[in-house]
């Protein structure tokens, strides 16, 4: 709701000013390769994905969907932003999964990441019973972004993969140890 309220004062300063038009970009879980070791903040979804090739249980987000983003597409949008005149003042765009493949509950996230990475022992939801159920939701497509801006995005697949090959490349994944690995790498 705040994000909401925040996006229609900015649209209605916008106006008022008439020099300038807000244009919102909300993204949601937002993956992706990373550049940097200060992905690592502890509580972000990298990090929640790092203890998941660890081999440790997710703790965050496992109550519900992970409706993924690629961080290539949050920075795409602000160019075709920028480029297209379809955008006006008020305009919003949520930059979420392309279509139901982005959205995964964490034992669907679980299975993904066990295929696209065969070698590592995967986390999964916590073995403590704090898991009752899941949450079908966030349920969200960013169709607006890719119909009225051409906004091409990234295969979730390849989004994970990215997210977690430059983790582990930054030894963002299981400290000094590195990932999980099922078997003594040779």
């Amino acid at each position: 709701m705040a994000k909401v309220i925040t996006d229609k004062m900015c649209a209605q300063l916008a106006a008022e000013d008439g020099t300038f038009d807000a244009i919102a970009v909300n993204p949601c879980v937002v993956l992706g390769p990373c550049m940097t070791t200060a992905h690592e903040l502890v509580g972000s979804w990298q990090w929640v994905l790092a203890r998941m090739l660890a081999g440790k249980p997710c703790i965050r987000g496992f109550q519900a969907l992970w409706n993924i983003c690629d961080v290539r597409d949050c920075g795409e949008i602000q160019a075709l932003i920028a480029e297209s005149s379809n955008p006006r003042n008020g305009s919003r765009y949520n930059i979420c999964a392309t279509d139901d493949s982005g959205e995964l509950n964490i034992f669907a996230l679980q299975a993904k990441l066990m295929r696209l990475f065969p070698d590592i022992m995967i986390g999964g939801a916590p073995e403590d019973g704090s898991l009752k159920r899941v949450h079908d939701g966030p349920r969200a497509h960013c169709d607006l972004a890719r119909s009225e801006l051409g906004l091409a995005t990234h295969h979730i697949d390849d989004t994970l993969k990215a997210t977690g090959d430059t983790m582990i490349k930054l030894g963002l994944v299981g400290g000094a140890k590195g990932p999980a690995y099922k078997a003594a790498k040779m």
